[in-house]
């Protein structure tokens, strides 16, 4: 897949766009576990003890929401479950300001690169 075909955020951006996500089935990632932190007395960040523990659940959806914003990959099995799930959740996106300039373009880009991955029988790799 060419380049300018990829999906292209920043870690922040995607962990952005994977929020507004969430939110359309009800979960605040900022609360979650991997996502939640706090600063403690010396001004570092660390993991919020406090965090919601993920729910046991079979949507493909957690796939995405729960992986690495920077490493790791996808497994083509993983893109096939996932791919349906995540066309359905954007339909629900709203279509607002970050939606026109930013998400809907890249959400189809990450939905393109899960077509590829599952045509060529690769994973998808973050990196």
């Amino acid at each position: 897949m060419p380049w300018t075909d990829r999906p292209h955020w920043s870690c922040s951006g995607f962990n952005e766009w994977r929020g507004r996500l969430a939110k359309t089935i009800g979960i605040d990632l900022k609360k979650m576990e991997g996502y939640a932190i706090i600063r403690d007395n010396n001004g570092f960040y660390e993991s919020d003890p406090a965090a919601l523990k993920w729910p046991p659940t079979d949507d493909p959806i957690f796939i995405l929401l729960r992986h690495s914003d920077c490493d790791g990959e996808i497994s083509t099995a993983e893109c096939e479950k996932l791919l349906p799930r995540l066309e359905e959740m954007l339909a629900l996106m709203p279509r607002d300001q970050c939606w026109e300039i930013f998400d809907g373009k890249e959400s189809e880009k990450f939905v393109g690169l899960l077509k590829v991955a599952i045509d060529k029988k690769k994973p998808v790799e973050f990196g």
